[in-house]
């Protein structure tokens, strides 16, 4: 009798081996089952781009920007590589930055920050148009009217300067230290900034006024000194004499007309 006991363990335990066993395969087939129709369903049209909104465009079209990423609706979206449409984007002189995010199943959005012109230089032949990190946006042969400052003195410019081209140098980026301060809105006032040495800037404004800064530092106090001289009714009289008006010293400010 405990000779057959033993026999029926044996037994019973071979039988639940064998059901772990066929549990086990059942499981791994249901799971590969699974990954199976997740990749297809992945795969499938219900995650092919429908939409891909772009924001933070004036100067660019919609279209530009989707033709620029390499992104096409119908696209898989588990198939779209943000990195590397971002740095085809990034790739335009007009673009400073781009972001771009998938919103599931079917949207992509295209996030866009665009540089922005803020000077112009003269060049021997043409001008070019800059942001306010010395980045060309774009060159023009002729220019009809200065609806940005005209950046003068900057010299050691490289030569084949195309959009895109980073300039750089000490009197350049102390020019653009006094671009990045003008107030929004008065860009047109202002018709000319030149730069002697970093310590010897000039502005000229729109109607030819001679400004000596000092160097660029203050910039908005400085402007409002001269504002507040020019605006004065005895000067107003005698505008058209002036010579230069000094707010290097804003403690200071002196004003001299021509004899």
């Amino acid at each position: 009798m405990p000779q057959d006991n033993i026999t029926d363990f044996y037994v019973y335990r071979k039988r639940r081996r064998r059901i772990g066993n066929i549990r086990w395969v059942m499981v791994m087939v249901f799971a590969l089952v699974c990954l199976m129709a997740g990749y297809f369903f992945a795969q499938s049209a219900f995650f092919g781009l429908r939409k891909i909104t772009v924001s933070g465009i004036s100067q660019l079209s919609e279209q530009q920007i989707r033709d620029l990423s390499g992104i096409t609706l119908g696209s898989n979206i588990f198939s779209v590589n943000e990195q590397l449409a971002g740095q085809w984007l990034a790739t335009v002189p007009l673009i400073k930055s781009a972001k771009i995010s998938k919103a599931y199943p079917a949207t992509l959005k295209i996030a866009i920050v665009e540089r922005q012109i803020v000077a112009i230089i003269p060049l021997v032949a043409g001008f070019v148009f800059i942001d306010d990190e010395g980045v060309v946006l774009k060159r023009e042969l002729i220019v009809d009217e200065l609806p940005f400052p005209l950046l003068t003195g900057a010299d050691n410019l490289p030569p084949g300067i195309v959009p895109g081209t980073k300039l750089e140098g000490e009197k350049l980026e102390a020019l653009l230290n006094v671009v990045r301060q003008i107030p929004q809105g008065k860009e047109k006032e202002i018709g000319e900034i030149e730069i002697i040495s970093p310590q010897q800037i000039k502005v000229y404004t729109s109607e030819g006024i001679e400004v000596i800064l000092g160097d660029g530092s203050n910039f908005l106090n400085k402007y409002q000194a001269f504002m507040q001289i020019i605006n004065d009714p005895a000067v107003q009289a005698k505008k058209n004499t002036i010579n230069y008006v000094d707010v290097s010293y804003l403690e200071k400010p002196v004003i001299f007309y021509n004899t």
